[in-house]
């Protein structure tokens, strides 16, 4: 026996519904269906199976054979059962549509058909995803591995040919610690002072000394804005003569003297602060 049966129209009951007291016509379920077809129907609505086709959009078309029928003479190979054609109290009907083989009528090859193809599909959908993933783990694999190659080569770079060696900073904060520093070092706002030679200054205290002052320099300090001299004389008349004689050192203003007796003598201090450029 083929798959696809069809029995004479006679075989079934029919029933036009109309839907258009519904509240959402449109959306009409299974039950609300049911409950229109029972007064139509010979036999309770529990004793029967119905197909229900839309063939406007306020009415359906009720294909119903009983349950009995159903259970006792569809053979297992049946696939597909519905009438050869309509009653004429039918609208105008594409009866290939109809099939009462579904619901817990549907054809238990049919019901293995559908768990292998979905479970085919789940398959082929898992194995896909699989294969993305795999793809994406290689992908960041290798991008991670491009990056480490990466550091690695900049590390050789900065330690090789820049010389830097191992600290506890890594070489590219090495690297930006000393561009910042040279920028602060090369900066074209900070003022450049000319470098003044301490010779000349000490020449003309040289010069400014006077003769036949016995003194013992203990130090002599000369700055681009000041001079100090620390000396030993003999008495208070040798410190007098000295700072008078000093205080004549071109350029430079001699500050007021300071005089300390010691153990062997008088210690004779001096300070100057410059006027003007050499």
């Amino acid at each position: 026996m083929s798959g696809d049966v069809r029995w004479p129209a006679s075989r079934f009951y029919w029933a036009v519904l109309d839907v258009g007291s519904l509240p959402k016509a449109r959306r009409a379920t299974t039950e609300q269906l049911g409950y229109l077809l029972e007064p139509f129907l010979p036999e309770p609505l529990e004793a029967v199976h119905a197909t229900f086709v839309r063939v406007s959009p306020a009415a359906f078309v009720a294909c119903v054979l009983p349950v009995r029928v159903l259970e006792k003479e569809v053979p297992p190979e049946m696939t597909t059962l519905g009438p050869e054609s309509a009653p004429s109290f039918v609208p105008p009907i594409d009866v290939s549509r109809i099939d009462l083989l579904t619901g817990r009528f549907e054809p238990a090859a049919l019901r293995r058909a559908r768990r292998r193809w979905t479970a085919q599909v789940a398959a082929i959908a898992a194995l896909a995803l699989g294969m993305v993933i795999c793809g994406l783990e290689r992908r960041v694999a290798a991008l991670e591995a491009r990056r480490t190659e990466i550091a690695k080569e900049s590390e050789t770079v900065f330690r090789e040919s820049l010389g830097y060696r191992d600290g506890r900073l890594p070489a590219e904060l090495q690297l930006e610690a000393e561009l910042r520093s040279l920028r602060v070092t090369r900066r074209s706002d900070v003022p450049v002072v000319a470098a003044r030679d301490a010779s000349v200054e000490l020449s003309r205290v040289l010069a400014a000394w006077p003769e036949g002052a016995p003194a013992r320099t203990e130090s002599l300090d000369v700055g681009p804005d000041g001079m100090q001299l620390r000396a030993q004389v003999a008495t208070n008349d040798d410190a007098q003569r000295l700072a008078q004689a000093l205080a004549a050192v071109p350029t430079w203003r001699l500050e007021l003297p300071g005089v300390q007796p010691t153990s062997g003598g008088v210690e004779l201090r001096l300070q100057w602060t410059r006027e003007e450029g050499p």
